[in-house]
Parts: C-alpha cells; structure tokens; sequence
C-alpha cells in the first residue's frame, strides 16, 4: 500500500519557501532582463511586435545637442536602430527582487516614454540657434539644410514618441516562471 505521509515539519517548510521566493524571483528577474536585451537586439518588444523605426534624422537628439552647443553627430542625422542612441537605456534595465515581490525596469527618466510611448516637447535654445547656424554653413550642414532649416522659424515642437515595449512578460515568461517556484516549493518539500 503506497502512503503519503505529511508531517508538520513538512508542511513549516513549505509555509516557509512560499514566505521567501526571493531565489525564484531573481532567477525571473534575470530571465525578463535577458528578454529585454534580446528587444534592443531584435528591434521588436519581447512578445515579438516589431518596433517602430527611429526618426531619421532624429531631430530630437539633434537638438539636444545644439542646445549643448555640440554640432549634430552623424549617427542622428540617418536611420538607424530605435533606443540605441547612446545604449544606457538597455544598459540601465534590472531587476530588484525580495522575498515576495520583484520589480524589472530603469531608473531612467524618459526609461517609461520609451516602454508606453507619448508625446515630448523640445525647444531650440539660443546656444542651439547659433550652432545649428554655424554648422548650416558647413558641406554637412548644407547637404541637411532641407532637413532641420525649419528649426529657425519652429524652433519648438512636439514629437509622438511611439511605444516600444522592452520589458513584458510574455506567455512563455509565465509558464518559465511557474516552474521556477514550483522548483523552489518541490526544494523545500523534499529538503
């Protein structure tokens, strides 16, 4: 005759893992983190939705370099891929778990325009004004003369910025992350 025998002991350190998953948790934390990496790579959110493309050029980043008094670097005036301007966004992505809690994103303050999109709004300054003048005068800046001139008579606008999921839980994250704390409570049955 098969028996299942449960004692109390048992059952305390069940009690306990349930009380503390902070290892399952940061085993998930590394999983949605490594996912959000792979959306940077792949230029699509981690359930698969393709991004869409940069700005090109990307005026934003241009004036904010103008404003710097920094003349527009050559990776802001062409296509290239969205929200790996610098790459401190996706550097910026972790995760912080405890025992019954886990949290994944950036401390970035524009990390959350970027994940749910929305609109900016972005001013050419003095400092701006006159960069972008003295380098309109440059070969470079007479190629972009069609591009970016309009600053001088709009130098305030706004952007939609369009959302670009990079952290998300997909189904399959889901059944990953039952497993792992099914692991844990099958750990702490049998420990």
């Amino acid at each position: 005759m098969a028996v299942l025998r449960i004692t109390a002991a048992r059952v305390t350190a069940l009690l306990g893992a349930l009380e503390d998953l902070t290892d399952p948790l940061n085993q998930a934390g590394a999983l949605i983190v490594a996912r959000s990496q792979d959306a940077f790579r792949n230029q699509a959110s981690p359930d698969g939705e393709r991004w869409h493309p940069r700005m090109a050029p990307n005026v934003p980043a241009i004036v904010n370099s103008l404003n710097q008094g920094r003349k527009p670097l050559a990776r802001h005036l062409k296509p290239g891929p969205a929200l790996l301007n610098t790459g401190r966004l996706r550097r910026s992505i972790n995760w912080k778990a405890g025992p019954d809690f886990l949290e994944v994103g950036s401390n970035l303050s524009y990390a959350n325009l970027m994940q749910e999109g929305g609109k900016t709004s972005h001013t050419l300054q003095p400092t701006g004004r006159r960069t972008l003048a003295e380098w309109m005068r440059t070969a470079t800046g007479r190629r972009h003369r069609d591009d970016l001139g309009w600053l001088f008579s709009q130098p305030s606008f706004d952007v939609e910025v369009a959302a670009r999921p990079f952290v998300q839980i997909t189904d399959e994250d889901e059944r990953t992350i039952a497993e792992l704390v099914e692991a844990h409570l099958e750990g702490a049955a049998n420990g």
